[in-house]
C-alpha cells in the first residue's frame, strides 16, 4: 500500500474519509499541487484525484488530475509517461470542450517534443495549442496561452537550421503579449531567444 504523504497525512487523512464530491477533488488537486518535488507523493494523490472524478464523473477534475499526474515524470525524465497523462488530460479537456485547459496541455506536450528533438511533432501540437488559445473567450487567459504557444514555436523554429527569422518573427509577436500579461519567465526567455539568434 502506498504510504499516505507525512506532511500532508492528518488532513489527507480527513480528506479521503469524507463523501467523494467535486470539492473533495479539488481539494486533493490542491493538495498535490502543493507537494510538487515529493513525486512519489504527488502521483500518489493524483490517482486518487483521477479515481474519484472518474467515479463521479467529474469530467474537469480527471482532466486536471491527469495534467498533474504528468507533472513527476515529466521532471524525473519520464517523456514517455508524462505524454501519456497529458493525453488523457487532452482527451477530458476534449470531452468537456475547454480550450484553454486544451491549449495548456498541446503546449506542454509540444514542449517535451521538442526537448526530445522531435520538431515536426511538437510543431504540431504548438499549433494547436496556439488554435485552442485564439478561442478562449477570458483575455488575460487568451494572451496567455496565445504567448505561451507562440514562444513554443519560436523555440522549434530556433533549432531548425536556417530557420532563424521565422523564429525571430515568432518570438517578437510572443514579446508584446508576455509584457502585457507582465509575465517574466516568458519575457526574459523570449529576449533570451532573440539574443542568441
Amino acid at each position: 500500500d502506498p504510504v499516505v504523504p507525512q506532511n500532508e497525512s492528518s488532513g489527507l487523512n480527513e480528506l479521503l474519509t469524507a463523501p467523494n464530491t467535486t470539492d473533495k477533488v479539488d481539494s486533493l488537486l490542491a493538495i498535490g499541487n502543493s507537494l510538487i518535488g515529493e513525486w512519489n507523493d504527488v502521483i500518489y494523490v493524483g490517482q486518487i484525484a483521477d479515481s474519484i472524478a472518474l467515479q463521479i464523473e467529474y469530467i474537469q477534475g480527471s482532466a486536471l488530475a491527469n495534467k498533474l499526474l504528468g507533472i513527476p515524470y515529466f521532471y524525473q525524465g519520464d517523456p514517455i509517461m508524462a505524454i501519456r497523462y497529458w493525453d488523457f488530460s487532452i482527451d477530458r479537456y476534449e470531452e468537456i470542450g475547454d480550450v484553454e485547459g486544451l491549449s495548456n496541455m498541446q503546449n506542454n506536450i509540444g514542449s517535451v517534443y521538442r526537448e526530445q528533438g522531435e520538431l515536426v511533432t511538437a510543431l504540431e501540437y504548438f499549433t494547436r495549442s496556439l488554435e485552442n488559445a485564439e478561442k478562449i473567450e477570458d483575455e488575460k487567459a487568451r494572451s496567455l496561452r496565445v504567448a505561451s504557444a507562440l514562444y513554443g514555436i519560436g523555440n522549434v523554429n530556433s533549432d531548425i537550421p536556417d530557420a532563424d527569422e521565422l523564429a525571430k518573427d515568432y518570438y517578437f509577436r510572443t514579446l508584446p503579449l508576455a509584457i502585457e500579461i507582465e509575465d517574466d519567465f516568458i519575457i526574459a526567455n523570449t529576449y533570451m531567444g532573440i539574443g542568441e539568434i
